[in-house]
């Protein structure tokens, strides 16, 4: 998801899907060069002053022209919504903002006190993450979708998600399961048609 001298150009105004400028310079490389198409991405757009800005998580199309469709923001100049770019060139990069890497300045042991009650996470010496949490949901329907964001984002992969029936004095017949999942969420289902489920639930990468 994160590419080394990929860099492109977008004169896209708006809140909707970037389209993609190839790059004038021969030493940097476009999304779809570096990543297939449908790929999520990790990218920074942002105007040429650099007063608005945009890091998200995004998914590289290919045509004519090449397409990032903006999927998940982490960190704007918008209050971290999506950015109305104006009218002008816009440089558009493969970058992931240093807060959402699990790395910074602060000692790791206060992110881990930070992150030690209710949905937290931890980040080992050797670079793996775990994370974990409890959420409840109500279904109105039989294998309803619900989605679970991670506390913060597997920067480089997600190994792995394990769910199970966080309540089975009430609900013992309810099964749940994982279904899709990225580096910031996954989606869970449970089995019965009404009420009231809980998921307990942890998650494995780097």
């Amino acid at each position: 998801m994160l590419y080394d001298r990929v860099e492109q150009t977008t004169v896209t105004t708006g809140t909707g899907a970037l389209s993609l400028i190839a790059p004038s310079d021969a030493s940097r490389r476009s999304f779809l060069q570096a990543a297939p198409s449908g790929a999520q991405v990790f990218y920074c757009a942002e105007t040429i002053d650099q007063t608005q800005y945009e890091y998200g998580i995004g998914t590289c199309t290919a045509g004519a022209p090449d397409l990032l469709t903006r999927t998940t923001v982490l960190l704007s100049s918008n209050a971290n919504a999506l950015v109305n770019f104006p009218a002008g060139t816009k440089r558009v990069f493969s970058c992931l903002p240093a807060a959402r890497t699990g790395l910074g300045s602060a000692p790791l042991t206060s992110t881990w006190a930070a992150g030690l009650s209710g949905n937290g996470w931890v980040r080992l010496p050797i670079g793996l993450i775990v994370q974990w949490g409890t959420n409840s949901f109500t279904n109105t329907s039989a294998y309803q979708t619900q989605n679970i964001t991670f506390p913060i984002l597997f920067p480089t992969g997600l190994y792995a998600v394990v769910a199970g029936n966080g309540d089975i004095a009430a609900q013992p017949t309810a099964l749940v399961g994982v279904a899709e999942r990225s580096q910031s969420s996954f989606n869970c289902r449970c089995s019965i048609s009404s009420g009231v489920f809980r998921i307990d639930w942890v998650a494995f990468g780097i």
